[in-house]
């Protein structure tokens, strides 16, 4: 075990589960393998925050993922050669019952930028 000294530098690594934000100034975070009541309140000036995948990730065929009031639908993508074959998430829309090509955007391939939303699967289908 490291001893610590008045006035050293360190980088302190902390996973868990976000449980409150205040103006992307301030942050709850509920550590992992801690029960109730340990939260740590966090100013986030200078601490660096990197997300982690979310849960249930990667995407599969047939799950319906959610982020912001919109839901993502999943489902496989294939060019007309046929040897082209990859996985879309398709934002839908309840209101008009069917996907919102126009107005939102759609993910393929490569899923960085959807996983960037930090969005929650809400199910996954067995297909």
């Amino acid at each position: 075990m490291e001893e610590f000294s008045k006035g050293q530098r360190v980088r302190i690594e902390i996973e868990g589960t976000v449980s409150l934000t205040v103006d992307n100034t301030w942050l709850q975070v509920h550590p992992d393998g801690y029960g109730p009541g340990t939260d740590l309140s966090l100013s986030l000036k200078g601490i660096k925050v990197t997300l982690l995948d979310p849960p249930n990730w990667p995407p599969q065929v047939g799950d319906i993922w959610e982020k912001g009031g919109m839901e993502y639908h999943a489902e496989e993508w294939r060019r007309a050669s046929l040897t082209d074959v990859g996985l879309v998430l398709q934002p839908y829309s309840h209101r008009d019952d069917n996907y919102a090509y126009s107005d939102q955007k759609s993910y393929m391939r490569n899923l960085d930028d959807f996983k960037a939303l930090n969005p929650v699967l809400v199910r996954r289908r067995d297909l």
